[in-house]
């Protein structure tokens, strides 16, 4: 009978132990809830108001995107900071994040009366939702960092439950129910943590350019990496709504959606990985990269394959029983899938670049793939073309995979000079057997 390697057996229960699997599991924990948010969300609105809801989560999105990497170049630092070193960062972080603030909301101001079918509120709302998830994402890093799991997970699932509670008015006022619930989920979070972790308090708000300096010299690369891919995004949103409209931008709710919930246990995979891989560059202890590196793929690989089995035998009948008015939309999630599977498989061992900050080849990789949908998109119009729906996400799931291709070829180039960072699907133990 066909069974699993032994060498993946004891690799899984390497990566599903104690507070690891804590933290994977409140994380997925968190994404049912807010499954149970965009039901709602989806039960009560229209194609045209999940339009709005999108380009309000797209602002949101847009403002995360100014820390210029600030939550990167300190969550590195904190990695391997003393005590009084991470006070420094931290204090310096918030008196950026002060005057990011004052200039976002200001320009928000103004920006709202740009948007003929939106109100002003719902832009202002997205902007301050933006800065709540930044805020919320520096604490998450120092949380990581310094590997208190216990109090990260307990304050992720509070903030998710309790996030659900504007829901109750979803009957009278659908729109601005829906938008609060997303909104306050962040700040939650926030108040939480300050009132349990005083360690993570700013002492005093600072605005050490010295300190920002070096921060943003560690960090600013790997940002603007993310920023390009976060840019493809931006263009693909804005060009639907500008062309096909703000109910079009509505029918992608659902693949968007699937986008988001699909990376965060990716993304809380690399956060686990991450300090250690660190640590053991930084003593020198080869093993312990080669076998974290291992793990990261592994654990990559193994849920790649759960949700690609669980989108193929489960989503459709599922949304056919409780969301039928949706079923149309999955199409947009099955040709997105291919490319979101295979950039999350080539990009698992690209931490080497975060490791040794040689964020040139995320650079490279991102700039791809944002420049091929840059000229997708400014090339159409000047042919009389139109992309609909389907061309659009055949392009974003073509520029996932061009992303990651380049991803996977840069690590490869890149452990050939540190060999440490090789690794093999088997452990060493296994091979030596």
């Amino acid at each position: 009978m066909w069974s699993l390697p032994a060498s993946y057996l004891a690799s899984l229960r390497v990566i599903l132990r104690g507070r690891q699997v804590a933290f994977l599991t409140v994380n997925v924990v968190a994404n049912m809830i807010t499954l149970v948010r965009s039901y709602v969300t989806m039960q009560a609105l229209d194609h045209r108001s999940l339009g709005i809801i999108t380009v309000m989560q797209t602002l949101t999105m847009l403002v995360s995107l100014a820390h210029l990497g600030l939550l990167n170049g300190g969550y590195r630092l904190l990695c391997s900071a003393d005590d009084a070193q991470a006070r420094r960062i931290n204090d310096t972080a918030y008196g950026f994040f002060i005057v990011l603030t004052i200039v976002t909301m200001a320009a928000g101001g103004v920006a709202g009366n740009g948007f003929a079918e939106i109100a002003t509120w719902v832009v202002l709302m997205g902007i301050g939702a933006g800065l709540l998830m930044l805020v919320r994402n520096w604490m998450n890093n120092q949380m990581i960092a310094e590997q208190r799991l216990d109090l990260l997970n307990r304050v992720t699932i509070w903030s998710a439950i309790l996030s659900l509670l504007p829901l109750v008015a979803v009957r009278s006022a659908p729109l601005e129910a829906c938008i609060l619930s997303i909104s306050i989920q962040p700040a939650i979070f926030i108040l939480v943590v300050l009132t349990k972790a005083p360690s993570l308090r700013p002492r005093r708000l600072s605005f050490d350019v010295s300190l920002l300096r070096t921060i943003f010299g560690t960090g600013f690369l790997i940002f603007l990496s993310g920023m390009m891919l976060q840019l493809s995004g931006q263009m693909e949103r804005w060009y639907v709504t500008r062309y096909l409209g703000l109910e079009a931008l509505g029918h992608l709710y659902l693949a968007l959606l699937a986008v988001n919930l699909f990376a965060v246990v990716p993304n809380a995979l690399q956060w686990l990985h991450l300090p250690r891989i660190i640590q053991g560059w930084d003593t020198g202890e080869g093993a312990v990269i080669t076998e974290r590196m291992r793990l990261l793929f592994l654990s990559n690989a193994g849920y790649c394959l759960a949700t690609l089995m669980a989108v193929l035998l489960l989503v459709r009948p599922v949304i056919e029983r409780w969301l039928p008015a949706y079923t149309g939309d999955l199409l947009y999630v099955y040709l997105i899938l291919p490319g979101l599977i295979l950039y999350t498989l080539f990009s698992a061992p690209a931490v080497i670049f975060s490791v040794l900050i040689r964020y040139r080849l995320y650079y490279a990789a991102f700039g791809a793939g944002t420049l091929a949908t840059g000229l997708a998109f400014a090339a159409t119009p000047l042919f009389g073309v139109r992309l609909g729906l389907v061309e659009v996400m055949v392009l974003k799931s073509a520029t996932y995979t061009l992303t990651g291709a380049i991803l996977l070829a840069g690590f490869w180039a890149l452990s050939r000079k540190f060999p440490a960072f090789r690794f093999g699907l088997a452990s060493s133990a296994a091979r030596e057997e």
